[in-house]
């Protein structure tokens, strides 16, 4: 095929309107990441990437804010993901479309619409690249949700067949990310900075600017690159129109503000704390896959970035608690005695499991807990919470939009948010984007 991604182009071209059920889940999706853009700008990261853009200009401009929401929406990895292409897509998306919805006067309804085509088309190039891509290394939420960020703004601003082909195109170059930067400021930043060059690569490609003939093409094209083997399209085409990846797959949202990969160790955790103190435990084992155990294998993490992202800080933390909140991940938290004297007692045992998916249900994590005396204790957990087997709906995302907003925001001021993110009565249909909670959005 001379153009492998001129089909999703044309799908995104004919998507014109979604059902309720879909805008329904997708507005619930705009309250999650709103909720975390709320704790999110209370994180450091924040604050330095706005002092950087202060120090450069005495105004926000519309890529900025992008930056911004972007950042803080993915600050504390409270924001919700998927596993098709392994990226946190609402933090991308969302920060891209919400300030360019806004400069552009659209409605919510118009977002959910553009949403959907950013999702489908992470979906699509997921599928193509495999979880292959993320194990290499790759970030995917920079590298595949450029893409569709990029396709999602398309969409919004209803650019044709030509100029989307082009931004798709031009987004190429701007498809770097690493794992590596996690437990650090530039893990949020990738966020930002993917929202901010969508909604700069759709004004260029609006303007007439062209990518490569080829760009995903050959052996230096972007699949080959970014997938480290031979992709295949083909199944990524016939899903396109017949299954819809976001109603089939969804997103995962978080129960936790933490890597998702120490989730299911969190549940287990949490279970044993019901019935055996932090203190009588004598040594802990995490079992779990290997892939997933690469990305949270720090076991002395010393900041709280790091701790989000150690199977061992997180489950020895709900091991005391019996839970883990915001209040997990401070210096105060990782300084605790209880934690500096459990935490060198967790082994971690990782195990192959060659060729699954991400967060998959046939690779399942097992706690491993031994009391002092002898008793041995073994929970393991399947799935993960948040996921269409164990979702995190409606009330437990006001509850989250509650813990995330305080103290910075009033109860009223968070039942507006809530108002503005679930009314998709006629008349809220049909307001601008503009009337959104001020505070949620002023950057």
């Amino acid at each position: 095929m001379s153009n492998p991604v001129e089909p999703l182009v044309t799908w995104l071209q004919a998507l014109q309107q979604i059902d309720s059920e879909t805008e329904a889940e997708v507005r619930l999706c705009l309250l999650d990441t709103l909720a975390c853009v709320a704790a999110g700008k209370q994180a450091p990261v924040y604050a330095k990437v706005k002092a950087s853009i202060a120090a450069r200009s005495a105004t926000v401009e519309l890529g900025d804010r992008a930056l911004l929401l972007g950042s803080a929406a993915h600050a504390l990895d409270f924001d919700d993901s998927e596993i098709l292409g392994s990226t946190h897509p609402s933090a991308v998306l969302f920060a891209c479309l919400l300030p360019l919805g806004q400069a552009r006067n659209a409605t919510p309804a118009e977002l959910c619409v553009a949403y959907v085509a950013g999702f489908e088309s992470i979906a699509w190039f997921g599928r193509v690249l495999g979880y292959r891509h993320y194990d290499a290394g790759w970030h995917a939420t920079a590298t595949i949700g450029v893409l569709g960020a990029t396709a999602a703004c398309a969409k919004l601003l209803n650019l044709n067949a030509t100029h989307t082909d082009a931004a798709l195109r031009i987004a190429c170059s701007f498809a770097a990310g690493l794992k590596k930067q996690f437990g650090s400021d530039t893990k949020a930043i990738h966020a930002g900075m993917v929202a901010k060059h969508a909604i700069e690569v759709v004004m260029l490609a609006q303007a007439g600017c062209t990518g490569g003939a080829e760009v995903w093409q050959g052996a230096t094209g972007y699949f080959a690159l970014h997938a480290a083997a031979n992709p295949d399209a083909s199944d990524a085409h016939r899903a396109l129109g017949e299954i819809s990846a976001f109603s089939s797959v969804g997103v995962v949202r978080k129960a936790y503000p933490c890597c998702h990969y120490t989730h299911r160790l969190i549940d287990a955790a949490k279970e044993v704390a019901r019935d055996m103190n932090a203190g009588d435990i004598e040594a802990i084992e995490l079992e779990m896959p290997a892939p997933y155990y690469a990305v949270v294998a720090n076991a002395a993490p010393s900041t709280p970035d790091q701790a989000r992202f150690s199977a061992s800080y997180c489950t020895a933390s709900a091991l005391i608690d019996g839970d883990i909140t915001l209040a997990s991940f401070s210096e105060a938290a990782l300084a605790r005695p209880a934690i500096t004297e459990l935490l060198p007692r967790v082994t971690a045992l990782p195990y192959t499991c060659d060729g699954l998916p991400d967060l998959s249900p046939d690779a399942p994590d097992t706690l491993h807990v031994k009391r002092r005396g002898g008793e041995r204790i073994s929970i393991e957990v399947v799935d993960v919470r948040g996921t269409r087997g164990l979702p995190l709906g409606e009330t437990a995302l006001r509850t989250k939009t509650a813990q995330c907003c305080r103290p910075a925001h009033s109860g009223a001021q968070v039942e507006a948010l809530v108002e503005f993110c679930l009314d998709d009565s006629s008349r809220a249909r049909d307001r601008s984007v503009q009337t959104a909670p001020l505070p949620f959005l002023h950057v």
